[in-house]
């Protein structure tokens, strides 16, 4: 079952938290700004589409759904991820762009199993060197951040390309091209 995006929902239905068989939630073009701690009795979820709402909030139990595989939460107010993140072990797809995260968010670092992660526009001035877990990452989006350590981004940038991922990131200045 489906639950249809664009409704206008202000908050997820409480009825929706009984479907516990759920696998796929849209809740794309809502009004949405905070997912309460009741998102555990979704425990089948695999995806989960909460972009483009006015999401500021996630619920620490977001990181115990042990079959999440997709989480798309960009273009919202979220500054930040609940430290159980981390814990999302079969999680493969982590865009959280369009936000408000003003620090990297080290939780991602956790997520072993993540191919394809989109950090991009938001307000992340530094990223971590720590990159040694995502083994499984092919594809890292990270344009359009105000970042102050282009030495750092380049050697990440090299060390990931040498690992075979694909990585955008944002030109060093207006004239130069994406590399």
């Amino acid at each position: 079952m489906e639950i249809p995006s664009s409704n206008q929902l202000t908050a997820i239905p409480p009825c929706l938290y009984t479907l516990v068989n759920l696998r796929e939630v849209d809740l794309y073009f809502n009004l949405i700004e905070k997912i309460d701690d009741k998102i555990a009795c979704l425990s089948k979820l695999e995806v989960l589409y909460l972009a483009n709402n006015k999401l500021y909030s996630l619920s620490e139990n977001l990181g115990t759904l042990p079959n999440l595989r997709r989480l798309y939460i960009h273009h919202n107010r979220i500054s930040y991820l609940p430290n159980s993140l981390g814990n999302l072990t079969t999680l493969e797809v982590l865009s959280i762009n369009d936000n408000f995260f003003a620090e990297f968010p080290n939780q991602i670092l956790q997520l072993v199993n993540v191919e394809y992660l989109n950090i991009s526009r938001n307000r992340i001035q530094r990223i971590p060197g720590a990159w040694n877990n995502l083994d499984a990452l092919t594809l890292l989006v990270m344009t359009e951040n105000p970042w102050e350590d282009r030495p750092a981004i380049d050697e990440l940038v090299s060390i990931l390309r040498s690992r075979g991922v694909y990585v955008h990131v944002s030109p060093r200045d207006e004239t130069a091209e994406d590399y």
